[in-house]
């Protein structure tokens, strides 16, 4: 088995590790769990991820979540080992959604681990059944309305992610260098550095390419490393308080009040949809098309606009 191991590649100590009788400290859960965290704040400090990712992944460590498996080696860590942390973090108070973004964030570090030959494979992870949530997304007008009582030059930001369907952070990382102006609005595009570093390059939306001609100094050398969509109080990326405060003012505006993600992102992704399958598109070519306009990984998150799509072909009405 350790030939076998070292023939695939892994290191003699780490083919050696699963046979040895006491746990070396290198091969226990919490240690390599930091070593996966080291990397992923490499990573986060050259922009490719956020900042606020290696904070969640860290508050796993911090809180405590991980304390039954601590000590245990990564190589004996089995689905039993994992169903017993599932049902003592239920017990801990923990909702079903926060117990499943650690057992994800713990099987990522495993394929991390795994990426790096310190171990052969991925142990299987229990299933956590999420209790399904029904989404509060607004019309096309309410978010109209949300968005124009957002200050004109603070309203960049709101824009891409409304009518374009950023995230927060890929709102956020977006550089003037990333804009290429085209003969006209209609033609420009948008490089957005997404998730995990799946980029894309999206055509711009007339109403977004406007704000930013108007706003911003796309086309020239000097402005190179300026953030596209800046608070204009701070001319720095919106931090997170600031741009929640600013979503509600604008949800209070306009007489409705939900989550900023789906009076943005899912607003848009859902009048996508159901814009699409009224126009009598396929499902699956929906689906692929959402999936390449939000920067899916899985065609899981895809089928969810597909769905709402579904149930509410009235948001399919354009915004003009």
């Amino acid at each position: 088995m350790i030939r076998a191991a070292v023939a695939n590649g892994a290191s003699v100590e780490v083919a050696i590790a699963p046979h040895l009788k006491t746990v070396s400290d290198r091969f226990k859960l919490r240690a390599a769990y930091e070593r996966f965290l080291e990397a992923k704040q490499k990573i986060a400090d050259i922009g490719e991820i956020r900042q606020q990712r290696v904070r969640d992944l860290q508050g796993h460590l911090k809180r405590g979540w991980l304390s039954d498996l601590e000590d245990v080696s990564i190589h004996s860590v089995d689905l039993d080992q994992l169903e017993i942390l599932k049902f003592s973090l239920f017990e801990r108070g923990l909702s079903p959604r926060s117990v499943k973004h650690c057992l994800n964030d713990l099987r990522t570090c495993f394929r991390w681990l795994v990426a790096h030959r310190e171990l052969t494979g991925v142990p299987e992870f229990p299933p956590v059944r999420i209790p399904e949530y029904i989404p509060h997304i607004p019309t096309a007008l309410q978010q109209d309305k949300m968005l124009n009582a957002i200050p004109e030059d603070a309203r960049g930001f709101f824009l891409v992610r409304g009518y374009m369907g950023l995230r927060d952070e890929e709102a956020a990382r977006s550089l003037i260098e990333d804009y290429t102006l085209g003969d006209s609005a209609d033609d420009d595009e948008l490089f957005v550095r997404g998730k995990d570093g799946r980029n894309r390059r999206l055509p711009v939306d007339p109403d977004v390419a406007a704000w930013i001609r108007a706003h911003r100094p796309v086309g020239g050398l000097v402005e190179a490393g300026l953030p596209m969509f800046p608070n204009p109080r701070t001319g720095r990326p919106w931090a997170a308080e600031a741009r929640r405060v600013m979503m509600h003012k604008g949800m209070k505006a306009a007489g409705f009040k939900t989550k900023p993600n789906e009076a943005l992102r899912h607003c848009y992704g859902t009048r996508t949809a159901a814009r699409l399958l009224k126009e009598k598109m396929g499902r699956e070519d929906v689906i692929r098309i959402v999936m390449d306009i939000m920067g899916h990984s899985t065609t899981e998150s895809s089928k969810r606009y597909i769905k709402l799509g579904t149930d509410s072909l009235k948001l399919a009405v354009r915004r003009k």
